[in-house]
């Protein structure tokens, strides 16, 4: 199955998709329907207030979700450049490292939803920023 993503411009070359279509299943409909609200809006208040709904809606279905599709591995992404470089925040980029993704995140690929959720210190917020990067990576979300 194909999925496809809610994008969010922050600038014409920065996509920002809040919503990975691999997520849609576990959002709510307002938060859908807030997300594409604020798509033009440029204020990092805005994404931000969006961001927070969209990580306390995935929370409360992670169990779903990771009955769902917790076995199947992540999206690869399409470059192979350093995680450094990949563009995640520090709590994330720890947590990959810990789980040995380091000099190529195409190494991503091989890991489950399941394996990333259970490394310590990595949670929803962490899910939802990795797979926005692997989004802006240029990387097809097919489950």
């Amino acid at each position: 199955m194909k999925l496809s993503f809610v994008f969010h411009m922050k600038s014409p070359e920065k996509p920002y998709a809040l919503i990975p279509s691999i997520l849609l299943p576990y959002v709510t409909d307002s938060v859908k329907s807030m997300s594409e609200a604020h798509a033009e809006s440029s204020g990092w208040k805005d994404r931000k207030m969006v961001t927070e709904l969209i990580v306390r809606d995935v929370g409360k279905a992670l169990g779903k979700l990771r009955k769902e599709i917790g076995n199947k591995k992540l999206p690869r992404p399409l470059s192979a450049i350093p995680l450094s470089d990949f563009g995640v925040g520090i709590r994330t980029h720890n947590c990959l490292t810990r789980l040995g993704v380091a000099d190529d995140v195409r190494e991503i690929g091989d890991l489950t939803f399941n394996t990333v959720l259970r490394t310590r210190n990595f949670g929803v917020r962490c899910l939802v920023e990795l797979l926005n990067a692997i989004q802006s990576n240029g990387a097809e979300m097919e489950i």
